[in-house]
C-alpha cells in the first residue's frame, strides 16, 4: 500500500467520522415567509364543477375533456382553496356567448356568505372565446380557519364556460 493510498483512506475516515459527529439539522419551521409579496395563480377547470342542485342536474349539460368546456342549462359550483393569508386581486373567467359568475366566502360557524366578486356578462351575438377579469368588491384576505370559498357559474343552452383563474398575492407558503 502506497503512502498516497493510505493517506486518502485516513482522510476519508476522518471526514465520515467528522460528519457523523455533527448534529442532524432539519427544517422544522412550519411558517415559510417571503420578504417580498409573490403572485399566485389558481386555475379552475370546467371539470371541477358540479350541478348546484337537482334542477341543473336534470337539464342537459356536458363537460368536454378535450375542449375543456362546460355547456348546458343551469348553474354549477366548486369549492376553492387558497393559501392562508393570501390577498385576492382578480378573478378571470373564460366563456363563449355569455355567462354569470359568483365568487363568495362563507363563515363556517353560521353559514353566512359574503360576495367577493360577481358579474353577469350579457351576450352580444358573438361565438368567439372571450374572457373578463373582476376585482373583489372589497379587499379580501383568505381566512381558511373561519371561512370556506366557492365559485359558481351559470350558463344557458348554447353558452359555454371554459374555466377561471384566481390571481392572488401572498407572503407565506403554507396554511
Amino acid at each position: 500500500m502506497t503512502y498516497f493510498t493510505r493517506f486518502r483512506q485516513v482522510v476519508c475516515a476522518a471526514a465520515v467520522l467528522g460528519a457523523s459527529a455533527l448534529p442532524a439539522a432539519a427544517i422544522t419551521d412550519t411558517k415559510f415567509t417571503y420578504s417580498t409579496e409573490q403572485t399566485g395563480f389558481l386555475t379552475i377547470s370546467p371539470m371541477d364543477f358540479a350541478p348546484d342542485g337537482s334542477n341543473s342536474a336534470a337539464n342537459p349539460w356536458f363537460v368536454s375533456w378535450t375542449g375543456m368546456s362546460l355547456t348546458g342549462d343551469g348553474c354549477f359550483e366548486t369549492g376553492v382553496n387558497l393559501p392562508q393569508g393570501a390577498r385576492i386581486t382578480e378573478i378571470r373567467v373564460w366563456y363563449r356567448k355569455k355567462v354569470y359568475f359568483h365568487f363568495l366566502s362563507t363563515k363556517l360557524v353560521d353559514g353566512s356568505s359574503t360576495n367577493i366578486a360577481l358579474k353577469s356578462v350579457p351576450g352580444d351575438g358573438t361565438t368567439e372565446r372571450r374572457s373578463f377579469g373582476a376585482a373583489p368588491e372589497a379587499e379580501t384576505i383568505v381566512d381558511n380557519r373561519s371561512r370556506m370559498y366557492g365559485l359558481g357559474i351559470c350558463v344557458a343552452p348554447g353558452e359555454t364556460f371554459h374555466g377561471a383563474r384566481i390571481i392572488y398575492k401572498y407572503t407565506s407558503a403554507g396554511d
